[in-house]
């Protein structure tokens, strides 16, 4: 064959096979197949590989990938005049609150508490520093821990109160005293052992209220109740507060499932409930608004309050807290359960007799210790010819 032939053969065939292939890929090629990300820019790829219109543009850049763009972007931190609370982005904006203050709005507010026990120098927590006590001791303070060094001997005189040097305390003041340079100091009305606190006086060498004036809770002097604080709020020197009662008012620090804070009776401690809890009913009938319990069985919604401090929960039906006169147990009634009287005339005041019921009210306890109800007609028991029984008059005994 001549060789322009045989050139054009090739240039023929060649062109055949070219066509043939680019009709074969466009049939099995799927066009917009998936996506990848180049230079903060999303292209559509077919299912051959090749690299199609541009799908959009990335405002934070490509993903790990590069198949997107990445979702979503990096968070900045919003910290701006502010020295504590939220970053914005689930972080806190530091330095943050001294020990003593709360975080209002990005500004930390209260007086700060200084941190200085087992310490002898560097930063107290509150822009100060500790004070050197080391050489009333016979110590150095070591600058790099800020603690003491050496043999330290305690250093108590002239104190009652407060630390001796040695991280060891010179004693602790009673009730409503407060320690003051190693001294209990009362700052109000001195009575018996104990310091009357704000708006106090003494009488019968207890402190209780005068009046009520300016007060949303607590007891006076006569016994009547200058209010109950409603629940999420707790008494506290006669004012319903929320201050002081911890970081789970915020719901930072309790979980969803367990929503609702709440100050513990005994331990004084915050804790989350799963419902909203409630002050808890006293065996006297009254109720103590200092603190809450948790009730969470839908048959025992009621919280009590025992008198060793523990709580608990009555059914629905019997709220009220009492102790039984002879075994002392824990039970609940429906109506507040009374002291029960004895055949002599007096009152058992130790102990509880729930009488549940219009016809037998009233509680008495017999000679040999059990106990019963009597009508209001014969309200009283007694033993006659011993055979114990209800009488309407007291003093029969044998």
């Amino acid at each position: 064959m001549p060789a322009r032939r045989w050139l054009l053969f090739l240039f023929l065939l060649g062109t055949f096979f070219l066509l043939g292939c680019g009709q074969n890929g466009s049939e099995d090629c799927t066009p917009n197949h998936h996506t990848v990300c180049k230079e903060d820019v999303v292209y559509w790829v077919d299912s051959c590989g090749e690299r199609g219109d541009k799908a959009g543009d990335c405002e934070c850049g490509c993903n790990a990938d590069f198949t997107a763009c990445k979702k979503p972007c990096e968070c900045v931190s919003d910290c701006v005049n502010k020295e504590c609370g939220d970053d914005g982005c689930g972080g806190t904006c530091l330095p943050g609150c001294s020990s003593g203050q709360t975080c209002v709005n990005g500004v930390c507010e209260g007086q700060c508490q200084t941190v200085c026990i087992g310490k002898c120098c560097g930063s107290d927590a509150c822009g100060g520093t500790c004070p050197d006590d080391c050489a009333a001791t016979g110590q150095t303070c070591n600058d790099a821990t800020c603690r003491c060094e050496g043999q330290c001997t305690p250093n108590c005189n002239g104190k009652n109160c407060g630390s001796d040097g040695c991280g060891g305390d010179c004693g602790t003041c009673n009730p409503g005293y407060d320690c003051a340079n190693g001294v209990c100091v009362c700052n109000y009305e001195v009575c018996g052992e104990v310091c009357c606190a704000a708006g106090e006086t003494c009488q019968n060498d207890e402190c209780c209220l005068f009046d009520c004036t300016g007060k949303q809770c607590g007891v006076n002097c006569a016994g009547d109740s200058c209010g109950l604080c409603a629940q999420g709020s707790f008494c506290s020197e006669y004012q319903c507060i929320l201050a002081g009662v911890g970081d789970c008012w915020t719901g930072a620090q309790c979980p969803p499932e367990h929503p609702y804070c709440f100050m513990t009776c005994r331990s004084r401690e915050n804790k989350c409930c799963v419902v909203m809890p409630d002050h808890p009913k006293k065996i006297d009938g009254s109720v103590d608004d200092s603190c809450e319990a948790c009730c969470t069985d839908l048959e025992y919604p009621n919280p009590v309050l025992w008198s060793d401090g523990e709580t608990s929960c009555c059914a629905a039906e019997a709220p009220y807290p009492f102790l039984a006169c002879g075994s002392l147990d824990k039970v609940c009634c429906p109506m507040v359960a009374e002291n029960p009287r004895r055949c002599d005339g007096t009152t058992d005041e130790t102990c509880r007799v729930c009488c549940n019921g219009t016809a037998s009210p009233i509680g008495v306890i017999f000679p040999d210790g059990h106990v019963s109800c009597c009508p209001e007609a014969s309200p009283w028991p007694c033993v006659v010819d011993g055979t114990p029984g209800c009488c309407d008059q007291s003093g029969q005994c044998g």
